[in-house]
């Protein structure tokens, strides 16, 4: 994450010199260990205080860590999304954050972090999960009559599962000692935050001097799984298939304990658009959805060559229905091969611009954001695009 909104001088003249003074006293002791030099408080002109701190802020790396990340943190949270909520908690909590202020969504975010950093730090881990749009699905082969009440991990099971989690980087190249796990409950889900090491990577720095060194350094990751109750189900957000298949075991041993109780791949299917596509997109009867429109549709017909047909359109209904002659309808999905993919264009009516929605079977679904997913699971399980839970 980049901190060129602190190279702003415009940003950085709206938090106000005040409020800027009581962040960085949070740090005093780094900040007289570090190479980076915040302007004198005795310097009184304001255009030349502010110019001198957006220089500092060029090189983030001179600046101590722990404040860095706090102002990553802030910089991530400071959207019309991330404030929301975060005023929302900290009006609940009585914060003393001055709400007659004028103030920007950084100024708001950063008041929140001097007030009560505890709160920004979940309020941050909540938007950071709520970002996330992409997941693949993971039910359990498991009869209804068979499974036992679920009941929420304790710390001690968090932390087993943050020791897997751990082994897991350590043996794959990822560093030692990563990994971090943070437990929040959703709308009745629970969402499970993995913070661990990723694979070294190297990154070209400019010197000066038409000097370059080559720095060294390992990113951090974060992946995402989410246990819904309702349905004993498990969807997970990762960057690979090791991790996805970690996840899947691991959650799967210290949720119901079975390492593969989450096996079940047959979450979503396509087969509504063949029966009866126009019942399959009616939005009649869904709270928050207007209208849903097909795309793209990718079909497999196999064979020695693995021939597949990609359709587009910026409405296939409507396209087949115009070109439709003589009483000899087109079909918007031909007949024989095996539906792969489908796109859909979806008017929510909280918005008044449509958002794509991506479904894959057996297990893949990507929204354009991650509230839309509700409105989504709701579409899908009337519509018959979800098998039905505890069958």
């Amino acid at each position: 994450m980049s901190l060129r909104r602190f190279t702003s001088v415009k940003n950085l003249r709206g938090l106000g010199r005040p409020l800027l003074k009581r962040f960085f006293e949070k740090f005093e002791a780094e900040l007289n260990d570090c190479e980076a030099k915040l302007p004198p408080d005795s310097l009184e002109d304001d255009d030349e205080y502010f110019t001198q701190l957006a220089s500092v802020f060029f090189s983030p790396k001179e600046l101590p860590r722990a404040m860095t990340d706090v102002l990553n943190a802030v910089v991530e949270l400071a959207n019309d999304h991330g404030v929301e909520g975060l005023c929302r908690a900290a009006r609940e909590k009585n914060l003393p954050i001055d709400w007659e202020k004028k103030a920007t969504n950084l100024d708001i975010v950063m008041q929140v972090w001097l007030a009560d950093p505890t709160l920004m730090a979940e309020k941050h881990n909540e938007h950071r999960l709520v970002g996330t749009t992409k997941f693949q699905y993971w039910g359990t082969k498991t009869p209804l009559t068979n499974r036992l009440p679920f009941a929420p991990p304790t710390g001690e099971v968090l932390e087993l599962l943050r020791k897997a989690v751990d082994k897991w980087c350590a043996d794959n190249h990822r560093g030692e000692d990563t990994a971090v796990i943070a437990m929040h409950e959703l709308e009745g889900e629970f969402w499970f935050l993995i913070q661990h090491g990723g694979t070294m990577a190297r990154l070209a720095e400019s010197k000066g001097n038409q000097k370059t060194e080559t720095l060294f350094y390992r990113p951090g990751r974060d992946d995402v799984v989410v246990y819904n109750v309702e349905r004993d189900e498990l969807r997970i957000h990762a960057g690979s298939k090791g991790e996805r298949e970690l996840y899947q075991a691991e959650f799967g041993q210290r949720l119901r304990g079975d390492p593969l109780y989450f096996s079940e791949r047959k979450n979503f299917v396509l087969t509504p658009l063949r029966l009866d596509i126009d019942k399959a997109l009616d939005p009649e009867g869904l709270a928050d959805i207007e209208r849903i429109v097909l795309q793209e549709v990718e079909m497999a017909f196999g064979g020695d060559f693995d021939d597949r047909l990609i359709r587009k359109s910026d409405d296939m209904v409507m396209s087949a229905a115009q070109r439709s002659k003589d009483g000899a309808p087109i079909k918007v999905i031909k007949d024989g091969g095996v539906l792969v993919r489908a796109a859909f264009e979806v008017e929510f009516s909280n918005s008044k611009k449509p958002r794509k929605v991506y479904l894959r079977p057996p297990d893949e679904l990507k929204v354009a954001r991650h509230g839309d997913l509700k409105a989504v699971h709701a579409w899908l399980n009337e519509r018959g695009f979800r098998a039905v839970s505890g069958e």
